[in-house]
């Protein structure tokens, strides 16, 4: 897998989002400050991504340190919450005394007030996320602008955004070669909506339309090029690379660094890459008497897809004797078109690299699919998965943390249960798969837009 970062921005142009969030913070992107624990706070709580005792400038912090463009941790009650919290603290202050007298600010206040509420925040947000169709697509700045009567301070932001981390891209081609790589083919869905094109189709009425026009309407007031638009974080960067490359000349409106890996640094990944290799190699491989399992669901197909690829070169190479290991596939997915790996799946199921596929759609129904969810495939086998996994087999499960909760109970309820087991039983042969590395969980999620 390729993994990518690219910084939010360097706090040198007014319209970036660092210039934007210091100037909501009346901070200069240019001061100097140095993070240091708390004493009232353990040692280990001082979150690990942020540089501790080290002078460093305001600007290079949120460029590079501080995950300020995504929406995940923004969308959330507990969010607002903490912004309410920190206004009625500060309500007091003289130079907030002057809002009670604007209608408009009390309005922001009213909207502020219900995100934050028990009551009507949590089904708020979850409207406003609309099934992956999302109303809007606010960064950290477009809400501090939103709410500009909210002061933030530095060290309360820190708390509450979290680490900037670079976005994993799944490799779609790539031949092992003992030369010079001369290029890689990464699998990549590039993000461009208008920002209001979902709201403008919704429903949404009362306090969920004024909140997602608000958030929408907060970046078109910023003179940027296609400001009415949303794009992805690092796709969009990395597409517009690869346009300028083509035209002969690159000139990057970021930076962005690249690092690549075959299956990941992860403990998920080792485990997987120890068992491929063990998989590939022709006199160890024949030890392996069981069946293997890679369960992919949605975009965790993706670090599998490596382990295929891998089986695949290793077919080609084998003498006419030599045998794979028995492997199984399962792909789940919401349609057709995202199952992004079928024909190559398909390719190593006929090449003897791997010995069965299968996949499942959730939102389509399609002959040839044997399951709405990849835990339907899971409970059609579950005797031969049983089996399997008593005699030493393992299994790779990869997808988002829905996804592999659901995986985790039917495997814990279903397939591995036995007739008199009560729930502890039930959870203490899952958790003793995990400590033999039987079984293995890796949390991958699509990342592209929020």
């Amino acid at each position: 897998m390729v993994e990518v970062l690219v910084p939010n921005g360097t706090g040198t142009n007014a319209a970036d989002d660092v210039a934007r969030l210091c100037k909501s913070l009346g901070l200069d992107p240019s001061t100097l400050c140095e993070l240091r624990r708390s004493p009232f706070v353990p040692e280990d709580n001082f979150p690990p991504w942020l540089p501790l005792e080290v002078p460093i400038t305001v600007g290079h912090l949120l460029s590079f340190y501080v995950d300020i463009s995504s929406s995940s941790y923004l969308l959330h009650r507990s969010f607002f919450e903490g912004l309410l919290r920190i206004y009625n603290n500060s309500k007091a202050a003289p130079q907030l005394s002057n809002l009670a007298s604007c209608a408009l600010d009390l309005e922001k206040v009213r909207l502020l007030e219900e995100c934050a509420s028990t009551d009507r925040g949590a089904e708020l947000f979850r409207s406003l996320t609309n099934c992956g169709a999302p109303l809007c697509y606010p960064c950290l700045a477009d809400v501090l602008e939103a709410f500009d009567f909210v002061k933030i301070p530095l060290d309360r932001l820190l708390e509450v955004t979290g680490p900037l981390q670079p976005r994993k891209f799944s490799v779609a081609n790539y031949i092992p070669s003992d030369t010079a790589v001369d290029h890689i083919q990464l699998c990549m869905r590039e993000v461009c909506v208008p920002r209001s094109r979902n709201l403008s189709t919704s429903a949404a009425s009362g306090s969920l339309r004024s909140v997602a026009e608000m958030l929408n309407e907060v970046p078109r007031r910023i003179s940027y090029e296609h400001r009415e638009f949303f794009f992805g974080h690092t796709s969009h960067q990395l597409c517009s690379a690869a346009r300028a490359s083509q035209n002969g000349t690159l000139v990057l409106p970021r930076k962005m660094y690249v690092g690549s890996s075959l299956f990941g640094t992860t403990s998920f990944a080792k485990q997987l890459q120890a068992w491929c290799s063990v998989a590939c190699d022709p006199c160890r491989a024949k030890n392996l008497s069981s069946t293997s399992f890679l369960v992919g669901c949605g975009a965790g197909i993706a670090p599998l897809i490596a382990a295929v690829s891998q089986l695949m070169y290793f077919r080609m190479s084998l003498l006419g004797d030599d045998v794979l290991c028995p492997c199984w596939v399962f792909y789940g997915a919401r349609t057709k078109a995202e199952l992004v790996y079928h024909e190559k799946l398909e390719t190593a199921l006929s090449s003897g690299a791997i010995s069965r596929y299968e996949y499942a759609l959730s939102r389509e129904q399609e002959k040839g699919q044997s399951g709405d969810h990849v835990t339907d495939l899971l409970k059609k086998h579950r005797a031969s998965i049983a089996n399997a996994l008593e005699n030493g087999a393992q299994m790779f499960v990869c997808g988002p943390a829905n996804a592999l909760r659901a995986v985790r109970q039917i495997l814990a309820c279903d397939v591995l249960a036995e007739v008199d087991d009560d729930d502890s039983v039930q959870e203490q042969r899952i958790l003793m798969l995990e400590e033999q590395g039987r079984l293995n969980f890796d949390s991958w999620s699509t990342g592209n837009i929020f």
